[in-house]
């Protein structure tokens, strides 16, 4: 009696997670199995084949586009007869957009792969809060392999905008408070030190907790970690041996100044970033979301072109 009592107190938003937590000690579950058996649980599962051009994708999705590397796999199973899409996809309905019919909640890029492959997308519609909504696309991603970094920013956001809270997080991913602390210390640090490594693929939450807590204390150490995003983004240097290199960059008294100059357009976007070291080194860094804009092919001709006809007036003197 006690229990069903406990049951019936729950907010739906708690009941979900409380569902979730107890089937998800089971592998091969997936968005779809972990319900219950009510009569509108049970008519979410029905399966749809929808044009994936009526869907839009959510305004919290959370994978960044560096991170849609299962998209060309999917596409080529999906044109394939005999493979298809094994797993559908979660949508919900959108009654503020006459364009889109759908939104994509879980399942983005199945959803991409589809409207490559110009086949249907198999979807479930689900009627879901926000709050659900976001739970439904961090199971769907335990599952697919985000980043430390897409994790953290995008539980960050869902807290702030006080859709999840910290303890909802502990439920859903199962992990610990200090492990969700160390995910949510990727929003906590400066946006230069994330633009300078790029990749973020391979910085743990670890590192990011690290950062966060050496900045706080020495602010001064910016530049430092800024010129060791090469060595960040490969991998090369972590958690236990960064405090350690920039204890020994500051004891040496070798002091090396970034000065940095951003270029943006007339209407405020980031374009790109001089950077310039204390051996007058020049380099150039762009923006995150601005790397999987680009035409590297042009914009490496349009350099080139530049850099021939200032050589050439140089050398006409």
């Amino acid at each position: 009696m006690d229990k069903i009592k406990n049951t019936k107190s729950l907010s739906p938003l708690q009941a979900m997670i409380k569902k979730r937590s107890e089937t998800k000690t089971s592998s091969n579950s997936t968005t779809e199995d972990i319900e219950d058996s009510s009569p509108k649980a049970q008519s979410n599962k029905v399966i749809l084949e929808v044009d994936p051009h009526q869907i839009r994708n959510w305004y919290l999705a959370d994978r960044p586009e560096s991170e849609l590397v299962s998209v060309k796999q999917y596409a080529k199973e999906f044109a394939n007869p005999k493979i298809g899409q094994k797993i559908p996809c979660v949508v919900r309905k959108v009654n503020d957009d006459k364009e889109f019919k759908f939104e994509i909640i879980a399942g983005e890029q199945r959803w991409r792969a589809a409207k490559l492959a110009g086949t249907t997308l198999k979807v479930i519609v689900k009627e879901l809060t926000n709050s659900e909504a976001a739970i439904e696309q961090i199971i769907e991603n335990k599952r697919d392999n985000l980043s430390d970094y897409a994790q953290g920013m995008n539980y960050s956001k869902l807290i702030k905008q006080k859709l999840l809270k910290q303890k909802d997080l502990e439920s859903v991913i199962n992990k610990s408070p200090v492990e969700i602390n160390r995910l949510l210390a990727f929003s906590q640090v400066p946006t230069e030190v994330w633009n300078a490594i790029g990749n973020m693929s391979k910085v743990s939450a670890r590192t990011a907790s690290e950062i966060r807590a050496l900045l706080k204390k020495h602010p001064e150490y910016l530049d430092k970690v800024i010129q060791l995003a090469p060595r960040l983004r490969e991998g090369k240097l972590g958690a236990a041996t960064l405090k350690r290199e920039l204890s020994h960059s500051s004891n040496s008294g070798k002091k090396k100044p970034i000065s940095a100059r951003e270029v943006r357009t007339n209407s405020g976007r980031h374009l790109f970033t001089w950077r310039s070291d204390s051996n007058k080194n020049i380099s150039i860094s762009f923006p995150q979301d601005m790397r999987t804009q680009i035409n590297q092919t042009e914009l490496e001709k349009a350099v080139q072109n530049e850099l021939e006809r200032q050589i050439n007036n140089i050398e006409r003197g």
